[in-house]
This record gives C-alpha cells, structure tokens and sequence, in this order.
C-alpha cells in the first residue's frame, strides 16, 4: 500500500522478509533471520538464560535497579512504579480477557477459516462466578447481554468457579467486544518511540454489568 501511495520511506523494506529480519534481529534470537531459520529446519534455540540479569547487569541507564526511574519521567511516564486502580463506576465487575487452546492471535475471523477451531468457538461465553450469577438469577449457558456506558456485546453465561467474585472473563478476539473497552493510551509517544517494532499501548480494561437477553444467540 506505501509503495502504492508512492511512499518510499513510509516502507522501506524490498520484502516481507526483511520485514521479519528485522523483528528477529536481537540478541535473544541470536539475530537470527528467515535464512538462518530455513537453514535450520525452521526451529533455532532462544538465547534466554535461566535466570534473568543473573550478572546484575540491568536494562537502565544505570544499569542498576532504579525504582525511581528519571528516564520514564521524561517519557512522561511515572517515575515510581504506580497502580491506577479502577475509576468509580456503576458497574460492579471488571471484564478481563484471555486466550485458549483454540485461540490464534493472529486469527481475525474468530476462527471461523479452520473447521476444527469453529466447532469449538461456536459463540463467545462470559465467564462469571457462581455469587455473581445467582445474583443476577443467570445459569449456566444463558442467553446474555454484556454492557456498560459504550455499548453491549451479546454473549452466554458461563458459570464456573474459575473466575472470582467481582470479575468476569471472556476469550478475546469476538467482533465488537472492544465496544465495550476504553482503548485509552498507556504509553506516551515518546516511549513508543523506544521500541523498534510496533507495540500495544492502548487500555483495554472495562467495567461492566451483565443480564439476561430476552431472546438466544
């Protein structure tokens, strides 16, 4: 599309696999590359120790451990690690996200391309706690609505104990679920700037409510 766009520098790479070269080039791959890989039937080992800065040699410009760190207060970030913690809000559980076993981050069909991933995503299901789902007379497989000030995203009821009080769980990746999510930044520009790759930054927690929906899925 840059190159379309007649934006040379937009994308400077000749190939998808230089792009990837790129990526991979570090010391925790042992730079490696897409020929170095092919070379090797696909599969190198990581350069990972054991145990983290086993040498006590740290990523700071100190290179000791800085619990007050005068380079992320450049950044614009706090300087002294912080937790925000939830904003007040009317609605009482904190939507968490996650994978499974069938789940592939780089699947944006919700896995409907591959048979044997559909049948076992056939909807999206909210984990909630069984406290929280007698409180709000749901059961098990029921027909719900997830909502909050954003919108509402139709789900069923997946009682379990697996998720505690309070807080509720979904597979992510359904269409229209991040209606429900903030997407406010969390890094500045400037410390976006630090990373040679392109990185995640945007918030994507939410407070919700859940109730049962009138009509199935």
């Amino acid at each position: 599309m840059a190159h379309s766009l007649g934006l040379a520098d937009f994308f400077p790479w000749a190939s998808i696999e230089e792009v990837i070269d790129v990526i991979l080039n570090d010391t925790t791959t042992g730079h490696a590359t897409v020929a170095s890989l092919r070379a090797a039937g696909g599969f190198l080992p990581l350069n990972v120790p054991a145990v983290a800065y086993a040498d006590w040699k740290f990523d700071s410009p100190s290179g000791k451990i800085e619990f007050c760190s005068p380079q992320a207060a450049r950044l614009g970030l706090p300087p002294l690690p912080v937790h925000g913690g939830d904003q007040a809000s009317p609605y009482p559980l904190s939507l968490s996200f996650g994978r499974t076993l069938t789940h592939f981050h780089s699947f944006y069909d919700e896995g409907q391309a591959l048979p044997a991933l559909a049948k076992h995503n056939v909807a999206p299901q909210l984990w909630i706690s069984p406290v929280d789902a007698e409180a709000r007379q749901l059961s098990n497989g029921d027909a719900i609505r997830i909502y909050n000030q954003r919108g509402e995203f139709a789900a069923k009821a997946c009682v379990t104990d697996d998720v505690k009080p309070g807080v509720v769980w979904m597979r992510d990746g359904w269409v229209g679920l991040n209606h429900l999510t903030s997407g406010d930044a969390v890094l500045t520009r400037d410390a976006l700037s630090l990373f040679h790759f392109s990185v995640g930054q945007s918030d994507y927690g939410a407070r919700v409510e859940v109730a049962r929906r009138q009509a199935s899925l």
